[in-house]
C-alpha cells in the first residue's frame, strides 16, 4: 500500500474478517483499530461477533469485560427505513427498565 493504512483500512478488514470468520486475523485488525482509537466499540462488538461464531465463547466474555473495564460502552442500533418519501429512524431507547425494549421513531426530511 502507498500509504499508511489507518483505523478506516482497519476497519474494512475487520469488517471482511467477520465476514469471512477469520479469527486471527480480525484479532491483528481490531487490535490495531484500538491503537488509533481505545474507545471505538466497532472494533470490539465485530471481534466478539466473530469469536462467536467459530464458538469461542471464553474470548467473547473476556473481550466484553475489557470494554466494561476500560469504560467502553456499546453504541445502540439504528435502522432507517423510507416511508412515503419521508426518512423514518429507529434506535433502541436509553434509560428504562433493563431488557424491556422500547424504540423510539424519530422523523427527519
Amino acid at each position: 500500500m502507498p500509504f499508511e493504512a489507518d483505523a478506516a483500512v482497519w476497519r474494512t478488514l475487520l469488517s471482511a474478517c467477520v465476514a469471512h470468520g477469520d479469527a486471527g486475523l480480525g484479532r491483528t485488525a481490531c487490535r490495531r483499530i484500538l491503537e488509533v482509537d481505545p474507545q471505538d466499540d466497532s472494533a470490539y462488538v465485530m471481534l466478539a461477533n466473530v469469536y462467536a461464531a467459530a464458538g469461542r465463547r471464553d474470548e467473547v466474555a473476556e473481550l466484553w469485560s475489557t470494554m466494561r473495564y476500560r469504560g467502553v460502552k456499546k453504541e445502540g442500533g439504528r435502522s432507517w427505513v423510507e416511508v412515503r418519501g419521508r426518512c423514518t429512524s429507529f434506535w433502541r431507547a436509553t434509560g428504562g427498565t433493563r431488557g424491556r425494549r422500547r424504540y423510539t421513531p424519530r422523523w427527519r426530511s
